[in-house]
């Protein structure tokens, strides 16, 4: 077996291992990436049009492409999340009881599954217009 197959797959059995809080936290650290890199454009534009003569661009293209790749990294290899995924949900299950719990301090008065219920109806009647 060669070196880089031997990396590759000690890099996958790591990602593997990630625990489940662990995932959010890479999950949670790409939002907040993705959230400086847009912060940083919108400083950068603002720059533009207040300091005439002076360009920016470099800048925030290097920092740019540096955010968003590293935030595909967090997503991809420590989240385990691929890229065209929109099906996968990060979090904790809490379980009924916390559930339970949470709905009332909301003041919800229906149970977890008559709320399932009373979407899958109203899923059902939006789709049928």
């Amino acid at each position: 077996m060669s070196t880089q197959a031997k990396t590759d797959q000690g890099k996958e059995r790591t990602r593997l291992q990630l625990s489940p809080p662990d995932r959010i936290a890479a999950w949670h650290a790409a939002e907040d990436a993705d959230r400086l890199r847009r912060q940083l454009q919108q400083w950068f534009a603002f720059y533009d049009d207040t300091i005439h003569g002076y360009v920016w661009r470099p800048s925030l293209t290097k920092s740019g492409s540096g955010i968003k790749d590293y935030t595909a990294f967090l997503r991809e290899k420590v989240a385990g999340i691929a890229p065209d995924d929109k099906s996968t949900v990060i979090g904790v299950p809490v379980g009924r009881a916390a559930l339970m719990a949470q709905l009332d301090d909301e003041m919800i008065p229906y149970t977890p599954e008559e709320l399932i219920a009373m979407a899958g109806s109203r899923w059902h009647g939006a789709s049928r217009r």
